[in-house]
């Protein structure tokens, strides 16, 4: 069976994502998504290997149980990571791997786990970066599996696992097995103030309020209570007030609001977004 059978059977696997909005660039993502999990994964598109095995037996498994992990169009990468970092497979990469611990503890006193099944909803605690990733206070993130007596966890980047040492790392919770992933959103920046001016960070502020809403956005209030008393302060001496209307056009006058410039990261996907003081800015 050549690989390019082996991916049409995965295809045919899975059902049609639920109310997918546009096909072509649905099919496109996921045809896209395949090509860099064969990249990363080579076994997965190898006919009768033990990972190409464990994907199908997953990909069936979904399709029975949770329909739905198929409308996000990077599953395809997602599954063969996954599987892979059951099998204890690492991708393939330029990035030197990771050093091995001098004296590994032995076999028989490591943690017992089952990868690829239990996996944790978790919180960044502080600030920190990795090779090939960083994060921010209060993301949230998903951990693959935990190992080394719960101490250090391993989270996809890009389909690829990252492993990290936990101590700015908080678990929230256990996820079912099948459960789809949370939507989480990771600022990569956010800055408010007058229009024209780069203003004040507000970075920690806005990843430290956003939570969904019962649709499943996440909205940020826009309003000097993103700054410390101090920065507002500061900045609304600088930025002296103006009538909310112009007195020429009976237009709102933007001049006097300031506005709130947030750019952040969901499903995987970068986003820069605008908002007005006293508007309701929703990340989705």
């Amino acid at each position: 069976m050549r690989i390019a059978v082996l991916f049409s059977l995965i295809l045919l696997a899975a059902p049609p994502p639920a109310k997918a909005q546009n096909e072509n660039l649905q099919g496109e993502a996921v045809k896209n998504s395949l090509s860099r999990s064969r990249v990363l994964y080579p076994d997965s598109a190898r006919p009768d290997t033990p990972l190409s095995r464990a994907i199908l037996r997953r990909i069936e498994w979904l399709g029975q149980n949770n329909p739905a992990y198929f409308s996000d169009p990077d599953w395809p990468v997602k599954i063969a990571a996954s599987e892979a970092l059951a099998l204890r497979i690492r991708p393939v990469t330029t990035a030197p791997p990771p050093r091995k611990p001098a004296q590994p503890p032995p076999a028989q006193t490591r943690r017992p786990q089952d990868p690829g099944t239990t996996r944790y909803l978790a919180v960044v605690k502080k600030n920190f970066s990795v090779t090939g990733a960083s994060f921010r206070k209060n993301q949230q993130i998903v951990l693959e599996s935990l190992q080394d007596y719960d101490k250090r966890g391993t989270t996809l980047v890009d389909g690829q696992p990252i492993l990290l040492w936990l101590d700015n790392i908080k678990v929230l919770k256990k996820l079912p097995p099948g459960e789809p992933d949370p939507v989480v959103v990771k600022v990569v920046s956010a800055r408010y103030g007058p229009p024209g001016r780069a203003g004040y960070s507000v970075s920690s502020m806005v990843q430290s309020l956003i939570s969904p809403d019962s649709e499943g956005r996440y909205e940020i209030l826009v309003s000097d209570a993103l700054l410390t008393p101090g920065a507002a302060n500061n900045l609304n001496r600088s930025n002296p007030s103006q009538p909310p209307f112009d007195p020429t056009t009976g237009q709102p006058n933007l001049g006097s609001k300031k506005i709130l410039t947030v750019t952040y990261t969901i499903k995987g996907v970068a986003k820069t977004k605008q908002g007005l003081e006293g508007q309701t800015l929703i990340l989705d």
